[in-house]
């Protein structure tokens, strides 16, 4: 029994049109009732299935559609075993999904979690006339390599776990974290705690270990080093252990989620320690205000779409030869969670 890879494939053996199978399989369209069934049937026979935001984007008349420059997409990927999106991810859909409009362009969204996803969207942009794409944060880099880009020119967003080879927009970690630990000292904290998942192939980890080593090296009195805290997120034991082992004055977590777990520890912010996030979010609890480094995540998406646009504008397809980094700037958001030290101290400890 035939195996299919694509649509197109599928409708090959068919002798149909990719558009007809498609339109039968999804049940929409003037489809003649036998041409729908024996679809279906076939279908079923050989356990052919097509992603439905893929299959959607497929069938789109786009050169039809009047004052359209061109055709984006945003391809979006998902962390295993999560197949939500996150929310973050659909504010920076939203900022290039505005821009994309003001600049005359339509945007549509597919998500690729597995090889016959790629394979569809390989498909897509060979066929369909894609002018540009936005990629999301990547989990899988074996996810994107088969794929031919030469067509399309690309712009990754967001990136923080697998580095893409193509041209990004980000935020800048060494220069947030710098920031953060004068900002700190400034306040009066003396022993600077960093809890980072352990996700040891994450660039952004990377980034934001390099920073704060640099400042306890260079910036922290030997006895306030506090060795960074790399904790698997499904064993928050092993925070709570490193907390009761180092007592930071202040916690610097990688994401809201180090709070809840001091919460359900029973240490006690700002009291036991303050806390700082490195991703805020705009959901607080009840006991306190979080503070925190927030992105404008629409900001991102509309500088990846005016990146990309400039690409497109100047012919730039496909993997470039050197990859260039639009950094962005994160914003310290104020909360009860990190009122100035009780105790503040010289901040340079060196002897002169």
């Amino acid at each position: 029994m035939p195996r299919f890879s694509s649509l197109r494939d599928f409708a090959r053996f068919l002798e149909l049109s990719p558009a007809t199978v498609s339109l039968a399989l999804r049940g929409v369209g003037r489809i003649g009732p036998a041409t729908r069934q024996r679809v279906l049937d076939e279908a079923r026979q050989h356990r052919f299935t097509v992603d439905s935001e893929l299959s959607r984007v497929a069938t789109h008349r786009f050169r039809e559609i009047p004052d359209i420059h061109g055709n984006i997409l945003f391809v979006s990927t998902r962390r295993p075993k999560t197949p939500v999106m996150h929310p973050i991810r659909g504010r920076i859909i939203d900022g290039a999904r505005q821009r994309a409009l003001q600049r005359g362009f339509r945007l549509d969204v597919v998500s690729i979690n597995d090889s016959d996803h790629c394979r569809v969207l390989g498909s897509l942009l060979r066929d369909q006339g894609i002018n540009g794409v936005i990629l999301s944060q990547l989990f899988d880099r074996h996810l994107i390599e088969d794929i031919d880009w030469s067509r399309c020119s690309v712009v990754a967003v967001n990136v923080g776990y697998v580095e893409p080879p193509f041209h990004q927009v980000r935020l800048n970690w060494r220069l947030v974290l710098s920031d953060l630990w004068v900002r700190l000292t400034a306040m009066g904290y003396r022993r600077i705690g960093l809890v980072l998942p352990d996700e040891p192939e994450a660039v952004d980890l990377r980034e934001k270990m390099a920073a704060v080593l640099y400042h306890q090296e260079l910036k922290t009195a030997p006895r306030d080093r506090v060795p960074v805290a790399v904790v698997p997120i499904e064993q928050p034991d092993r925070f709570v252990a490193w907390f009761r082992r180092e007592r930071p004055d202040v916690v610097v977590g990688f994401t809201d989620a180090v709070y809840y777990w001091m919460e359900a520890a029973g240490i006690r912010v700002p009291e036991e320690a303050s806390f700082v996030s490195l991703s805020w979010g705009p959901v607080q609890p009840e006991a306190v205000t979080i503070a925190g480094v927030e992105t404008v995540h629409e900001t991102s998406g509309m500088r990846a779409f005016d990146l990309l646009e400039s690409l497109i504008g100047i012919g730039e397809r496909g993997v470039p030869e050197v990859t260039h980094i639009l950094f962005l700037p994160g914003e310290l958001r104020a909360g009860s969670s990190l009122p100035p030290s009780l105790d503040p101290q010289q901040t340079d400890w060196r002897e002169p």
